[in-house]
């Protein structure tokens, strides 16, 4: 059994006594080997075996596959695969906490002095990223660039007849990470040739990077792949592309290449770009430079650098999951990971084609062959749930920038503060119901070749350090200070300004403008926002924002009332210790830490399905977040009714939008009444006869009536179990089993984005039964049981009578 906790990894033989264990420090390097007392001595088992399981359980969590000795015959990907299955294991536990920053001249071009400034602020993050047993490996270390043409033109000849015939032709560099194996190495070589032939593409030069393997651990040498750049040029029968119809054509092709081969590790794409180029892998920070030869070169110059050094929580290393990504370096974990990429699904299959190809822009009358030959059947999805968070934010972030939003207005939306100001209210409430935000604890620094910058989430939790120098120099890192002491960095005299990102602020440097194009967080925002085509989008959209309103007058409980509650699974206490201390005080109540009460899957008694599900994101506050203590940087609004796709919206695709916004997803009847109102609802019944029909068999007929209802022309499905009344023989479907099963048939039908889900239960009662359903797919939430429960405990009673 391998359990990690605060960077160490424990390992304890089944069977064995909790405190028989070895620790494994997973941030120094060392490979120390402690024993732990044990308060149950009889359990431990002989030592010699205990080190020899510690021993297999650190080889099993670094040493990754090594090549296959069997030919790959590659299989592309069926239409929009979107394989949830893996989610559990992977994006529970594909997190980073990592070293992270940039360097940029803001008003120079390339120079030496930036690529050697990242790697010494890479050597100096160090500490902050993990190392294998093998004391040489490393959880990933690596940087993002401009592509240095004449390193490449020294070794590659096709290259340099090629830049020196056509000066100005625009070429792009791909990346690769393929099979050792090699015939599989042949395959792939052949499939990128193919891809490129199909998208519009002529391969000008193949060239071999130039490595050193002896740098690599036994961990990391055990799955390392070979390294490969791929030279593309337009393919002569296609119309000659602007930089940004090169991109999204780049774009497609690595897209295409992708989708041809089915095991991400053998085959990988680290950057496809004709500005910049990415090197990473499975080593230690000083080990870059000297593994990938291309960097130790005196020819290599750039005018922006992103480093990276990961420390992976809970998860296996990978070659392809070091980083920079293809367009950003992160640093932290995305906790609302699950529901972004069930989100992003949603938006795949609503759009019944590939979200990647419309993103680019392919129409029928588009002359570009990377989209009139683009298969977008074998493209593969967009988001991938066997990949990390980070590699799904870049993913998005990638298909909206390509779908013409420039990188920081995509990050913007994906990544919101709590509270505009009021010159950015119409961006950020235009997208507020068509993008959920991406929250951390995390700080991203962003590229795409044109800018270069660094955005905080809305909780602020992550350092992100700016120094600027008279010079131009901007220097940002999540260890202020990496940099100092590097060749050509300006003494301390020189510093124009420090500064630091606070929650959910960024900076920005154009890369383009040669007067010092250095945007603060409020300029780059302010550039944003001052687009007229977001007035324009909004202005054919249907919004109604719905104020609170006086609450009705609700039944006190009566006999009846009381056996249903018993029926939902109230009790006593309930009442007394949580509804009657929110009634009281207006607030949740609060107990001292921890609980005694048994499992739900271990009790004895019966519980609501809520019970079985607990609290899954970082535990980095106490007290608990919540809008009312930090109001700052959070907020419970919800929106409800039809959505437009994002993608269409930034291509002035889409056909409105009809919504209604509510400040809290708790309602009341009179608030639900008037949501109704605006919206065409349908009303559906969780309650089911289990004399005809099994529970599965009332689950598939509910989530079917809810896509049937929205297929007509419903924007509201309210799923009420108000008709149930205990002893007329029906039971009820669990809200929250109801609402998740139609949250998913929604999904997979192409129509989550249409309508909304509202519950209408008894089986409501405290705060985590409400979180529970809106994460689980609920936009709103009216828990008619409980208000009439409160206004039996508000009631005073009648002359002569004990209050009950």
């Amino acid at each position: 059994v391998i359990v990690e906790t605060k960077g160490n990894t424990h390992l304890r033989a089944p069977g064995t006594a909790r405190g028989a264990v070895g620790a494994v420090s997973s941030r120094d390097g060392t490979a120390g080997i402690r024993r732990l007392s044990s308060d149950r001595p009889q359990r431990q088992r002989d030592t010699k075996m205990q080190l020899a399981i510690v021993a297999c359980a650190l080889g099993a969590a670094t040493a990754l596959r090594g090549p296959s000795r069997v030919v790959h015959r590659a299989q592309p990907r069926a239409a929009h695969a979107y394989d949830l299955t893996e989610v559990e294991r992977s994006l529970n536990v594909e997190r980073d906490a990592c070293g992270v920053g940039f360097i940029a001249e803001s008003n120079a071009g390339p120079s030496r002095r930036v690529l050697l400034a990242a790697h010494a602020a890479l050597d100096a993050n160090e500490h902050r990223g993990g190392c294998s047993s093998d004391c040489v490996s490393g959880d990933g270390a690596g940087i993002m660039t401009q592509i240095p043409w004449a390193v490449y033109e020294a070794d590659t000849p096709a290259l340099a007849a090629r830049r020196a015939e056509k000066p100005g032709e625009l070429l792009g560099v791909a990346t690769l990470f393929v099979p050792r194996d090699p015939e599989a190495a042949a395959r792939a070589a052949e499939l990128a040739k193919e891809a490129a032939r199909l998208t519009g593409f002529e391969v000008v030069a193949w060239r071999d990077m130039p490595i050193d393997p002896s740098v690599c651990g036994s961990a990391a040498e055990a799955g390392r792949p070979d390294f490969a750049h791929v030279v593309l040029a337009t393919a002569a029968d296609v119309p000659e592309r602007d930089p940004r119809s090169m991109e999204r054509a780049l774009y497609l092709y690595r897209r295409t290449l992708s989708g041809s081969w089915d095991r991400a590790e053998e085959f990988y794409v680290a950057s496809c770009s004709h500005k910049t180029v990415v090197y990473k892998g499975m080593v230690q920070s000083a080990a870059l430079r000297k593994f990938y030869r291309d960097l130790e070169s005196e020819l290599y110059e750039t005018q922006f650098a992103i480093y990276h050094r990961r420390f992976s929580t809970n998860t296996m290393p990978r070659w392809s999951l070091a980083q920079p990504f293809r367009m950003i370096a992160h640093n932290g974990e995305i906790n609302t990971i699950r529901g972004n990429v069930n989100w992003m699904v949603s938006r795949a299959l609503a759009a019944g084609a590939d979200m990647g190809a419309i993103a680019a822009g392919c129409s029928s009358d588009d002359p570009d062959r990377s989209c009139e030959f683009v298969d977008p059947d074998a493209l593969g999805p967009v988001v991938d749930a066997s990949k990390s968070d980070s590699a799904n934010l870049d993913a998005s972030l990638e298909l909206y920038t390509r779908a013409g939003r420039s990188v920081d207005e995509s990050l913007l939306l994906m990544m919101p503060p709590a509270l505009p100001s009021e010159n950015e209210k119409l961006f950020f409430d235009l997208h507020a119901p068509l993008q959920e935000p991406w929250d951390g604890p995390a700080a991203v620094c962003y590229c795409d070749g044109d800018v270069i910058g660094a955005r905080l989430d809305r909780n602020g939790l992550r350092p992100a350090r700016i120094t600027r120098y008279r010079d131009g120099l901007v220097c940002l890192s999540s260890e202020t200070g990496s940099h100092v002491g590097a060749p050509g960095v300006p003494d301390d005299s020189e510093i124009l300004s420090r500064t630091r990102l606070g929650p959910g602020m960024m900076c920005l440097v154009d890369l383009v403008k040669a007067d010092g194009g250095y945007y603060d967080d409020a300029m780059v925002k302010a550039k944003v926002a001052a687009n007229p085509k977001w007035a324009e989008e909004l202005a054919r959209q249907t919004r109604t924002r719905l104020d609170p309103l006086p609450p009705p007058a609700y039944e006190v409980p009566d006999d009846l009332a009381t056996r249903t509650q018993s029926a939902f699974g109230w009790g006593s206490e309930d009442v007394d210790m949580q509804v009657l201390a929110m009634v009281s005080t207006g607030g949740e109540a609060t107990h001292c830490m921890g609980a005694d009460s048994p499992l739900a899957a271990m009790s004895t008694f019966a519980h609501p399905a809520y019970d079985y599900f607990k609290q899954r994101h970082a535990q980095v506050t106490n007290p608990p977040i919540d809008p009312i203590r930090e109001g700052h940087v959070m907020t419970a609004e919800v929106w409800l009714g039809n959505r437009p796709n994002c993608v269409d919206v930034a291509l002035e695709l889409d056909k409105g939008a009809n919504l209604v916004h509510l400040d809290s997803p708790v309602v009341h009847s009179a608030e639900l009444d008037a949501v109704k109102r605006e919206l065409e609802t349908v009303t559906l019944s969780t309650t089911f006869d289990p004399a005809r029909e099994s529970l599965e068999a009332a689950v598939a007929r509910l989530s079917a009536e809810a896509v049937a209802a929205v297929e007509k022309g419903a924007h509201l499905v309210v799923l009420s179990d108000a008709g149930f009344a205990p002893g007329d023989g029906t039971l009820y479907v669990q809200p929250l089993l109801a609402v998740g099963a139609c949250h998913h048939a929604l999904i997979q039908a192409g129509s989550r984005l249409k309508a909304s889900l509202v519950v209408e239960t008894a089986q409501v009662w405290s705060t985590h039964h409400v979180a529970t359903l809106v994460g689980y797919g609920a936009s709103a939430v009216h828990p008619y049981m409980l208000f009439r429960v409160a206004a039996q405990l508000t009631t005073p009673p009648a002359e002569g009578k004990k209050p009950k």
